[in-house]
């Protein structure tokens, strides 16, 4: 499963996948990508809940191994905790209660006025593609992630490059810090940035996916 709007990565997961005898099933956020809905809809909890119903309506049984990119991993942590089938994560510069560093760190005052009057922000580069509003930013604080255990017990595996203006080392080392589970490796690229897009990032993500999914079949 590759929660997330990168064609590229989907791609590069969809033909592993399939090489090694796998189900693929992708998915992008609700106004994103090629998914339908308005720009304005979008919440984490949206997200969540469309991924969950895609999921049970098509392979409720199957074990899965979810990979998500950005926000796709913050909506894929909290999918992996809810899925007794999840037997894996692959997080690509995974970005959990990223809507809490957004408000507190990025958005200037002027801004926060704006959303908190009704007000609609983006989407466009400034937002980073998503439509800022005020029912985002408060469903955020509803499924923050980091400030709880994270109860996935499988091997959770987190891509993230050393050149990522979005997502800090602190919060990846924290994610690792909130599992549960034991088995938690990061690898930190170097030179990748938040969208780990590189042919190289691309390969990484081949490697790490086809040994999850060898390890599973042992």
């Amino acid at each position: 499963l590759l929660a997330n709007r990168h064609r590229q990565k989907g791609l590069t997961a969809r033909d592993v996948a399939l090489g090694e005898g796998c189900s693929y099933l992708s998915l992008d956020y609700t106004a994103h990508g090629e998914s339908g809905g308005k720009s304005t809809d979008f919440t984490i909890g949206q997200g969540i809940e469309d991924t969950l119903d895609v999921i049970q309506e098509t392979i409720p049984n199957i074990p899965l191994i979810i990979i998500g990119n950005s926000v796709g991993g913050w909506i894929g942590l909290w999918v992996a905790e809810r899925l007794k089938q999840t037997v894996g994560f692959i997080g690509l510069a995974p970005a959990p209660d990223i809507t809490g560093w957004v408000w507190d760190k990025m958005l200037p005052d002027v801004a926060k006025v704006a959303l908190e009057q009704g007000k609609t922000l983006g989407p466009s580069e400034e937002t980073y593609g998503f439509c800022f509003t005020k029912q985002l930013f408060e469903d955020g604080k509803k499924h923050f992630m980091l400030n709880r255990s994270i109860e996935f017990s499988g091997p959770v595996r987190i891509l993230w490059g050393d050149q990522d203006d979005r997502i800090e080392k602190s919060r990846i080392t924290a994610i690792k810090d909130r599992l549960t589970s034991g088995d938690v490796a990061i690898t930190l690229i170097k030179g990748a940035d938040h969208h780990l897009s590189r042919k190289s990032d691309l390969k990484m993500l081949a490697d790490v996916l086809k040994t999850m999914i060898k390890d599973r079949q042992r």
